[in-house]
């Protein structure tokens, strides 16, 4: 087929461009004639709480992309119409994950429903977002009645589908392992640039918003006592004040045992902060399915993370790691004192390599190319 994709790629940093460019890869490696139309601006500078929003990696995964689309350019959404007419895809694939987006995907698909006559499929990796805002019902309704088909990676995310377009042809598919980053070898990660304390060491990895739930891991901390206690890194900017935590570390007396990373972690950093880690914490208080559980599989690092959303789908309880209730410190605390009670007989590396393959690329193109027909 004729395949456009339309989302955010490189140099536009994040887990979406990644997620772009490993379908891009795998379509074209399928014998598909694939580009992709991107943004030349994916957020109004007030309305993003980062400090850039272009990658500044050293190691990148770049692919061929035409930045296009002002997300609040109108003109520009008729220049991406203009070019797709031009490229006459058989199948229009947006990446979408939150209801603002809609103002420009909704254009631009209702315009190619008129002028390219090309089917158009939605891959939603959120369909109602973590941080609802007034207007989203309204967009979500509008912008959700264009696609001919839907792909989703989570069951839960194909619940909220049901919504607003109950009977829409779909498929759900699990989210793929995120096999981008470098592996560090072994004789690295403790060297030079890379070395670390030895000892228990956990992580939080990525950008720290309060649904996340680190203010529940904080507090985890504290109900272990100080000899089971592991040191936590946390590595991903913050999209709320630090200075909450900072104060709430204090507070509980934690200073020696957490270290704060406030910035975007580049890819050849990624590796090093999983690589030398024990296990992987995902305390979310809401989600959906997570790109950060498939970078933890990718290193074969085990993780626990909380019954909410599709969470519990990609995780087998005691065997890659563990699924615990929500907004529950003492929970959390119980897991962390669990794996490393067993983790001397556990072998989740080795389970973690054979749960893995559950998730795989192979299984999205086909996807793909079964709602595009």
């Amino acid at each position: 087929m004729r395949i456009t994709l339309i989302g955010t790629a490189y140099p536009m940093r994040g887990g979406m461009a990644h997620y772009l460019a490993l379908l891009y890869t795998r379509l074209k490696g399928r014998g598909h004639q694939v580009d992709i139309i991107s943004f030349k601006r994916q957020y109004p500078r007030i309305f993003f709480p980062g400090t850039t929003q272009l990658d500044s990696s050293t190691i990148t995964d770049p692919v061929p992309a035409d930045p296009i689309i002002d997300s609040i350019g109108p003109v520009s959404w008729v220049r991406a119409v203009r070019a797709l007419r031009k490229r006459k895809p058989d199948l229009i694939v947006f990446i979408y994950w939150m209801p603002f987006f809609l103002i420009s995907y909704g254009a631009i698909a209702f315009l190619s429903r008129i002028f390219v006559k090309a089917r158009i499929l939605f891959i939603c990796h959120n369909i109602i977002p973590h941080e609802t805002k007034p207007g989203d019902g309204v967009l979500s309704r509008m912008g959700l009645s264009l696609p001919d088909a839907f792909l989703l990676h989570s069951k839960a995310v194909s619940e909220d589908l049901n919504r607003f377009r109950k009977n829409a042809p779909k498929r759900t598919v699990p989210l793929p392992v995120f096999d981008v980053f470098p592996v560090l070898p072994d004789k690295r990660i403790h060297t030079g640039d890379y070395t670390e304390p030895v000892g228990r060491r956990i992580l939080f990895f990525g950008h720290v918003r309060e649904y996340k739930g680190l203010h529940l891991l904080l507090e985890a901390m504290k109900l272990l006592p100080e000899e089971e206690r592991p040191y936590l890194i946390t590595a991903g900017e913050f999209y709320e004040p630090e200075a909450g935590y900072r104060e709430q570390i204090k507070d509980l007396g934690l200073r020696d045992w957490v270290e704060l990373n406030n910035r975007y972690i580049p890819n050849e950093e990624v590796g090093r902060f999983f690589q030398t880690t024990d296990l992987v914490v995902l305390p979310y208080v809401t989600a959906t399915q997570s790109g950060i559980l498939q970078i933890a599989y990718h290193f074969n690092k085990p993780v626990i993370i909380t019954d909410v959303g599709g969470l519990p789908d990609f995780v087998e309880h005691g065997g890659t790691g563990y699924v615990i209730p929500p907004n529950d410190p003492a929970a959390i605390a119980h897991a962390i004192h669990r794996f490393y009670a067993e983790r001397d007989t556990v072998d989740f590396a080795g389970n973690i390599r054979t749960h893995k393959k559950h998730f795989s690329w192979n299984t999205v193109a086909e996807a793909v190319e079964e709602l595009g027909q």
